[in-house]
């Protein structure tokens, strides 16, 4: 992909920082896609690896990773890296949308993680990487 852009390259992926590993240990999120396989009922695609009821391992990255790939793309040059992270509440909106109480819940936990996250802008669960070749 590198070797073929004119311009750079964009990857946009979970971020593996503090906040997601508390989220996995407490079993808040996945480590695996299971819920790819736990929901895909008689359907013959199972939605695991090569469509099977294996599940798919969810790769996250950190800023370090992504430096040593552009070092490892093309040594000889000094690269103009940008990064950028956001928060995605796609999934967890779903969760709590039966009933009076569960809006409300939804709406505090959302309010409060929209404020956490604006302090600490990078532990957010999304990272885009741009290499400007």
């Amino acid at each position: 992909m590198y070797r073929v852009s004119r311009k750079g390259i964009l990857l946009i992926e979970s971020h593996d920082n503090f906040v997601m590993r508390l989220l996995i240990k407490f079993r808040l999120t996945e480590d695996f896609e299971n819920s790819s396989i736990k929901y895909s009922g008689l359907a013959i695609n199972k939605g695991g690896v090569d469509g099977t009821s294996i599940p798919n391992y969810i790769y996250r990255f950190t800023e370090r990773e992504l430096k040593k790939l552009s070092k490892g793309l093309d040594f000889n040059k000094s690269h103009k890296i940008y990064f950028d992270h956001y928060l995605s509440l796609d999934n967890f909106e779903s969760q709590f949308s039966k009933g009076f109480l569960g809006k409300m819940l939804k709406f505090i936990i959302i309010k409060l993680a929209f404020v956490f996250f604006f302090i600490f802008k990078k532990q957010k669960n999304e990272l885009s990487f741009f290499l400007k070749k």
